[in-house]
């Protein structure tokens, strides 16, 4: 198992739909994200620099949602994950997975992605 850093269940808001209808109000979203990379420094030393901090990039993903009006999830989990990756040059790889509760008769719907170096 290779090392990494996870966000569990993030509530972000966004402007999110394939309808103008959908985007009128921000709509509640769920993320989860994994992040490779190696924690030993981090780990031997006790030191922040030495890792990723997750709370900054929580705050980052959230502020990220709420900035733009998206068509879908996908495109969403795509902007987040190129952020990760052009951001902390530490990371390696990045799964990041969006849910979201707008269908009805179901207890939500999303999507999954993943993208490396």
């Amino acid at each position: 198992m290779a090392d990494a850093v996870h966000i569990s269940d993030l509530m972000m808001y966004a402007r999110i739909g394939c309808t103008g209808e959908e985007r009128a109000f921000p709509q509640r979203l769920l993320l989860s994200a994994d992040f490779t990379l190696d924690l030993r420094k981090a780990g031997q030393s006790g030191n922040l620099k030495e890792t990723i901090c997750y709370a900054t990039l929580s705050e980052e993903f959230a502020n990220l949602a709420a900035e733009t009006e998206w068509i879908l999830l996908e495109q969403l989990s795509e902007q987040l994950a190129q952020h990760t990756l052009t951001s902390y040059s530490q990371v390696t790889k990045v799964a990041i997975s969006v849910k979201k509760f707008a269908v009805p008769s179901t207890a939500h719907v999303g999507v999954s992605i993943e993208r490396s170096r």
